[in-house]
């Protein structure tokens, strides 16, 4: 969180989420990680540009806020955008550029990224649960 204002919501993060290393986060308003995301190697979520377009000495002033929905993964060095929402139970891909509103139960990848395909919200773990199964013997 880069602000010594009191009115700045910064970074709020669930319960169940797996932080990998190398993972970068940077507020300057607003960014929320709901409960059971997974957030890979390497990906960089940001709410602002951090520098104005014509003046780079300048700090942006535009930010937009962030959310990943619950049970959300965001892959190996992907990078989330400001004003981004990430729907619940997606998937995005390793290396993939989120610029806009992702739905939820989908897998996206690219850049920019697309909806790949449609997942079965059926098959996807209940709310709170880290998704992680096993067989029964």
């Amino acid at each position: 969180m880069w602000s010594d204002k009191t009115d700045v919501p910064g970074i709020t993060i669930g319960d169940h989420v797996l932080i990998s290393p190398g993972v970068r986060i940077s507020a300057a308003h607003s960014i929320t990680i709901s409960d059971s995301c997974m957030l890979a190697s390497h990906a960089y979520i940001t709410d602002s540009d951090w520098h104005g377009i014509y003046d780079r000495s300048l700090t942006s002033t535009e930010t937009y806020s962030v959310v990943l929905e619950e049970n959300v993964w965001i892959g190996d060095s992907a990078i989330v955008c400001k004003g981004v929402r990430v729907g619940r139970n997606s998937i995005v891909g390793a290396g993939s550029v989120v610029t806009c509103d992702i739905p939820p139960n989908v897998i996206a990848a690219g850049n920019p990224a697309r909806i790949l395909r449609h997942l079965n919200p059926e098959k996807n773990s209940s709310p709170g649960r880290t998704g992680i199964r096993t067989r029964k013997k």
